[in-house]
């Protein structure tokens, strides 16, 4: 239902990397977008943490079978490509 990104994540000859944000965290980086993104325009704070919530939970068990978990919400983007690089 996910398509192909999915089927690759499953595949078991690919490197993968699920980079893995709280909830709070992806709700500030999509607050900043949130005007171009018509399923989340007109949610409330609160309303947008729960659809994040919901979506996260449902995609879990596809993410959960990614190669690499790579927590994104404390380290800056050169310090991220360098845990990846190190895990490749």
């Amino acid at each position: 239902c996910y398509g192909s990104n999915m089927q690759l994540i499953i595949d078991s000859n690919v490197i993968s990397f699920y980079l893995k944000a709280s909830i709070p965290f992806l709700a500030n980086r999509l607050e900043l977008s949130k005007k171009n993104r018509p399923l989340i325009a007109n949610l409330s704070n609160e309303q947008l943490l729960e659809y994040i919530g919901k979506h996260l939970f449902e995609r879990l068990p596809f993410y959960a079978k990614a190669s690499h978990t790579v927590p994104v919400d404390t380290d800056s983007p050169k310090e991220l490509a360098q845990k990846i690089k190190d895990l490749i």
